[in-house]
């Protein structure tokens, strides 16, 4: 519950026995383990491991790492909320986000609120892990470009202007 709630993950191998019967969890560590897809859109588990880890009450001297591949009915895998479907966002990220935006809310001179700054993000597809990445400004900057987009001009510009630009 602890990893979930810092990490925004909580993941456990699934140990079985020659049955296949699960027999124990072992919790693993969020901050070591990737999640993805293959080129077939396959889930699966990266884990790194190192040599120093305890294991048995036995400590290795090696402090390289080695990824270990885990498939999806190895792992018990909790996400919490998050935006693309494989992982959970850290709750802590989250709040920290929140308040950094909140702070750069107040510190323009536009009249602004969070929903209605998302509101525009979506509007332009901007993904929220792009935020950190762009001031408010020039997401709204963006914004009122895009609504003038309509409008005719007398000159655009070529390439050779954005070359010399």
């Amino acid at each position: 519950m602890t990893h979930l709630l810092l990490w925004g993950n909580a993941y456990s191998q699934i140990i079985r026995n020659g049955k296949g019967e699960v027999v124990a969890l072992y919790p693993l560590m969020p901050d070591r383990m990737k999640v993805n897809r293959d080129e077939h859109g396959r889930l699966y588990y990266e884990y790194t491991v190192y040599d120093s880890d305890d294991v048995d009450g036995r400590k290795g001297t090696n402090k390289v790492g080695r990824t270990v591949r885990l498939q999806p009915h190895d792992v018990l895998h909790i996400p919490g909320l998050g935006f693309d479907g494989l992982v959970g966002y850290s709750p802590i990220a989250m709040a920290k986000n929140a308040i950094g935006l909140a702070k750069k809310l107040r510190a323009i001179d536009r009249e602004m609120t969070t929903p209605l700054l998302l509101l525009r993000c979506v509007q332009l597809g901007i993904h929220i892990s792009e935020l950190d990445l762009l001031t408010i400004g020039t997401v709204l900057d963006m914004y009122t470009e895009l609504q003038r987009d309509d409008e005719p001009h007398d000159q655009l510009a070529s390439q050779e202007d954005f070359d010399r630009f």
